[in-house]
């Protein structure tokens, strides 16, 4: 039986109510549809093509056989280049069929075997054109109900924006700077949302305002003080010179021999790389593996970062859905669902963060001879494996007979609390670590020679300090999850690993205008003064993330001031 793909291009800016209704109904007519924005460079758009990407994909999570990517050049070519047969178009006037009618001729003469199929919109979307909605925007009128509700979010923002840059007349520098065209590259991702909680909530601070700060994704213990010594002497003694790209022997060798004794793997140093901070790592394995249109399956919730180095490389990401009540479990079952022919590779991250959820050693081993069977990359980003409170620690890396199919990620920052110092490693077959040594070489080249020595005394020296710091925040984990559980309207399952509570706070929403997890996180910050991460970050909506990696004291004045609030709605 024909898999019959269809396109749906356009630039989508924004994305209306319009739009949705064509990609539903589309949904069901094609095995599968791609939702194509027209990058355009001679036009001057509201949104990026970012912008315009990440809503998107939210808009369209619910359906499992539309994906949305972007290209430039002939329709006909980028259709022939994702194997379509098909170009869905809407038609909402006679003039829209004039000009759709033309476009659908020259195509067919361009490509005989590309069919175009017209669409006529819902009654109450034969109107709607996203150039309206622009307009109606920026001269203050009402939207809703023309677009979603994220859109509108985002358009009212913007525009706002835009006014105020008007009423405070730009100066010339800044004119340049909004003129400059940045690369697709670029374009295709967006800011770190745990980076832009730190900003803001470093913003209060610098009004002399008292801000609990829930957000950090890092360790509250200071660095132990053999690590720190050990950093000391190398400059004494003058280590500070270039190294090898990877890492020097001794830190490679250490890296392989400490997971070796604590997971029972079998590396040697031609498989280790050591690089700038473990997210360094996971951007390098990516842009190796990942081409343009490849496609990468990704558990929900994700770390914020996944996503975006995964549209950097031009991939598509493939969202996995799992279930809260089921402890965010992901399966060799859900998986198989997502698989398709463009399937690279799979990234796992357990523990999770941001959910503290814990992946079983039954469900990787089983997820990984599932992958590596049909010859599709896993990735485990294992920065919190140390951070593990349900009793089996485990490393997909010990699984050695899938060995040619798998990398792990690895990090010193959250096991030996090293987060500034940006001391990261991955073990791989040799192959993948040489081009990643490939990209390190013309981008960071070695890790800073110091930190390397450090590096060193943290994986070869004393383990105690890991213990203890788990032993902690067990104790720390259970004292917020009573306390938020205490909160009146607040949900939390039990995270069984990393730092950080995910209490569902959807009860909150309606009340008080509050309408998502992003306001219930930026109204803690401006009103209570309570920094969290909303969900959406990571690909939730229902969500906050809550760091409880601080004192008790800490933690304490933090709850109180979420229980003052939250009550307050």
């Amino acid at each position: 039986m024909t898999h019959v793909i269809a396109i749906y291009p356009g630039s989508f800016d924004p994305p209306t109510n319009g739009h949705l209704d064509l990609i539903a109904r589309g949904s069901k007519i094609f095995d599968e549809l791609v939702v194509a924005i027209l990058r355009n460079a001679e036009k001057r758009p509201l949104f990026s093509v970012g912008e315009r990407r990440a809503m998107l994909e939210r808009l369209t999570g619910g359906f499992n056989n539309v994906r949305v990517d972007t290209f430039d050049g002939l329709t006909v070519d980028y259709a022939a280049k994702v194997n379509a047969s098909a170009v869905l178009r809407g038609i909402r006037a006679l003039s829209d069929y004039e000009y759709e009618l033309q476009m659908a001729l020259m195509n067919r003469k361009l490509a005989p075997g590309l069919e175009t199929v017209f669409m006529m919109p819902a009654e109450q979307y034969s109107y709607l054109s996203s150039r309206l909605v622009r307009e109606v925007a920026r001269l203050g009128g009402s939207i809703a109900g023309l677009v979603p509700e994220i859109v509108e979010q985002k358009l009212k923002r913007e525009t706002g924006i835009r006014k105020k840059r008007g009423r405070e007349q730009m100066t010339a520098v800044a004119e340049t700077l909004s003129a400059v065209k940045f690369t697709d590259r670029i374009n295709r991702i967006e800011p770190s949302a745990t980076m832009a909680v730190v900003a803001e909530a470093d913003k209060l601070r610098q009004q002399g305002i008292d801000v609990v700060d829930f957000g950090a994704g890092e360790p509250h213990f200071p660095t132990p003080q053999h690590i720190k010594d050990a950093a000391i002497a190398a400059i004494q003694n003058n280590f500070t010179k270039y190294t090898a790209v990877g890492g020097t022997a001794e830190l490679r060798d250490a890296i392989f021999h400490r997971h070796a004794a604590d997971f029972g793997s079998d590396y040697r140093r031609e498989e280790t790389v050591a690089s700038v901070g473990g997210k360094h790592a996971l951007f390098n394995a990516i842009q190796i593996l990942v081409d343009h249109g490849d496609e990468v399956i990704l558990p929900v919730p994700y770390w914020v970062s996944f996503k975006d180095i995964v549209r950097y490389a031009g991939g598509n990401c493939v969202l996995l859905e799992s279930d809260e009540q089921q402890g965010f479990r992901v399966t060799a079952e859900m998986v198989a669902r997502l698989v398709t022919q463009r399937t690279r590779l799979i990234i796992l991250n357990s523990p999770s963060n941001p959910s503290g959820a814990v992946m079983s050693p039954e469900d990787l081993k089983e997820v990984v001879r599932f992958a590596t069977e049909r010859g599709i990359w896993v990735l485990s980003d294992e920065c919190y494996v140390y951070l593990n409170y349900s009793g089996e620690k485990f490393s997909i890396g010990s699984l050695q007979e899938y060995r040619e199919r798998i990398l792990v990620i690895g990090s010193l920052s959250k096991t030996y609390a090293m987060t500034g110092w940006r001391l990261g490693y991955a073990l791989a077959p040799a192959a993948v670590i040489s081009g990643m040594q490939k990209l390190q070489s013309q981008s960071t080249s070695n890790p800073t020679s110091i930190v390397q020595k450090a590096a060193v005394a943290a994986l070869n020296g004393p383990q105690e300090c890991v213990e203890q710091m788990r032993q902690e925040y067990i104790r720390l984990r259970d004292h917020v999850v009573e306390g938020l559980r205490s909160i009146p309207g607040v949900a939390c399952t039990l995270p069984m690993g990393a730092f950080y509570a995910y209490p569902n706070i959807s009860s909150f929403f309606g009340r008080d205008g509050v309408k998502s997890a992003s306001d219930v996180a930026g109204r803690l910050l401006r009103e209570a003064h309570v920094a969290t991460v909303p969900g959406e970050g990571f690909g939730t909506s229902d969500h906050i993330r809550v760091s409880y990696a601080t004192s008790e004291k800490e933690l304490d004045r933090g709850l109180e001031r979420m229980r003052s609030f939250l009550t307050s709605l």
